[in-house]
């Protein structure tokens, strides 16, 4: 038992129901600083780990001698509120006011300097539960959130997973109906795949991908079998890809006069079109293993910083620095007519579609996100999403349409119920990023987002919150209380 006399003690139970003497002599462990907000055993009994509230995190083991400490975890900046061990006793984790968790490995030399930190929570962490051997955990805050971390080592920032890339990432997407792979593009226009449901430290596969510049943006069809990426060194390059990397250890290249910025696949996967700083917008036929040849869909004098693609295959939107979007024609489409153009009010840097093709989405250089109904015809006045605060560098539409996905370079991912009568009024934020972050995307199934940030991670987030309750479930290995439902909103309305 723990409490607020600043001690932990140990009760014999086996002694309990017999002399009262015995059961009234515990073991005292002392030495916290405030009161002790909880304690744990390891699963042989040997170990035991105490929270307190001055911050400490302190381990204790049973030796010949009796109870004796064996370390002093220090890191967390406020009460530390839980610990749990993993079932190997290797790994410890650590639940703070300070709205962290830490993560801290008992069998390195020096486990005070082996924590792991995931941030995410926007309050105080009250509770954790770890499973299996530590590698998978939920937290639970009274910002009313869990939090699913599936792979400790490499999770982080209140993502599900993450990875880290060799310098900032610019570029993301899901490969595949199943969404299992992820590509991703970086700075220094390095491309990499990786599979958050892998367990091994090998499934991040890196091209050569002979980018001279960073990547800007990142496509696949919708098989997964070809991946393209737009480069600011004037070139996007294709890939055909294979399981676990590229088929071929040379992309074939498309040629531009500048700035690629955007890039985009038709929906039968056979074309790409991209966007161009020398103010022309490219078609491309990718079928095949020949040269790419480009047909210009439409030329401007100002740069393009934005390509979409209707998913039924009508038509391509373009937006450029003036905030201008028009509507082009693919070669082969027969479209009976095209959207009229929009005039936004300032730089538009992102382009994105609803999977019925009424909906184009546009995210401008101050932070704003227009709805644009192009049934509405002429005249009509978008929507405005605001939550940002500056430009809003990526938008994703998940394929049932009812969710968005945006970023930006404050440090932000928000997601938007577009099934609400107000989606304005339904931000969440994915907090937790440390820089910029660049690309958003959501998996083919739903199920997830990912995001590429400029402090050189990807992550990953679930979506789906019935999936989180049943992990947790799983965890506690219970079902959670009324008191646990009411405080997580469990039983509100379904949200992001």
């Amino acid at each position: 038992s723990s409490g607020n006399d600043r001690t932990v003690r140990l009760w014999a139970v086996d002694a309990m129901g017999g002399s009262d003497d015995v059961a009234s002599m515990p073991t005292l462990l002392a030495g916290h600083g405030g009161a002790v907000r909880d304690a744990a055993f390891s699963a042989d009994s040997q170990t035991i780990a105490t929270a307190g509230s001055d911050g400490v995190v302190r381990v204790w083991g049973l030796g010949d001698s009796g109870w004796a400490p064996r370390h002093e975890l220090t890191g967390h900046k406020s009460i530390v509120r839980a610990v749990a061990f993993s079932a190997d006793g290797k790994r410890l984790v650590s639940a703070s006011e300070d709205r962290t968790v830490r993560v801290w490995k008992l069998d390195a030399t020096r486990p005070e300097r082996s924590s792991v930190v995931l941030r995410g929570h926007e309050r105080g962490v009250v509770d954790i539960a770890m499973v299996g051997n530590g590698r998978r955990l939920v937290s639970g805050s009274i910002d009313t959130t869990l939090r699913f971390y599936g792979n400790v080592d490499a999770a982080g920032a209140g993502a599900a997973a993450r990875v880290r890339l060799p310098t900032a990432v610019r570029g993301v997407c899901f490969l595949g109906v199943d969404g299992k792979r992820i590509a991703s593009g970086t700075s220094d226009g390095g491309l990499y795949v990786w599979s958050p449901v892998a367990e091994r430290d090998e499934s991040l596969e890196a091209f050569a991908a002979g980018h001279t510049s960073g990547i800007t943006q990142l496509a696949a069809n919708a098989d997964g079998s070809l991946l393209a990426a737009a480069s600011a060194d004037g070139q996007a390059s294709v890939w055909r890809l294979a399981e676990g990397g590229p088929a071929s250890a040379i992309p074939r290249m498309a040629e531009h006069g500048g700035h690629v910025s955007s890039v985009a696949f038709w929906p039968q996967g056979q074309q790409i079109v991209t966007a161009c700083y020398d103010g022309a917008l490219r078609g491309w036929a990718v079928a095949g293993d020949g040269p790419l040849e480009a047909t210009i869909l439409r030329e401007r004098r100002r740069p393009l910083l934005a390509v979409a693609v209707d998913p039924l295959g009508r038509w391509v939107a373009s937006a450029d620095e003036r905030g201008i979007i028009e509507f082009a024609r693919f070669k082969e489409a027969a479209s009976p007519s095209l959207p009229a153009p929009f005039v936004g009010r300032t730089m538009i840097t992102s382009l994105a579609v609803s999977p019925d093709g009424r909906w184009l989405f546009s995210g401008d250089f101050q932070g704003a996100i227009r709805r644009w109904d192009l049934q509405a015809g002429i005249g009509s006045r978008p929507d405005v999403i605001r939550g940002h605060e500056r430009a809003v560098t990526s938008l994703s539409v998940s394929p049932d349409g009812r969710l968005l996905i945006s970023a930006g370079p404050d440090g932000t991912a928000r997601l938007w119920d577009l099934a609400s009568p107000r989606p304005a009024a339904t931000g969440v934020v994915l907090r937790g990023h440390g820089s910029a972050v660049f690309a958003a995307a959501i998996s083919p199934d739903g199920r997830f987002a990912a995001t590429a940030c400029d402090d050189r991670f990807v992550r990953l987030w679930h979506l789906r919150t019935e999936e989180l309750l049943e992990h947790a479930r799983r965890v506690a290995g219970r079902e959670l209380s009324s008191s646990e439902r009411r405080t997580y909103q469990l039983d509100a309305a379904e949200s992001p």
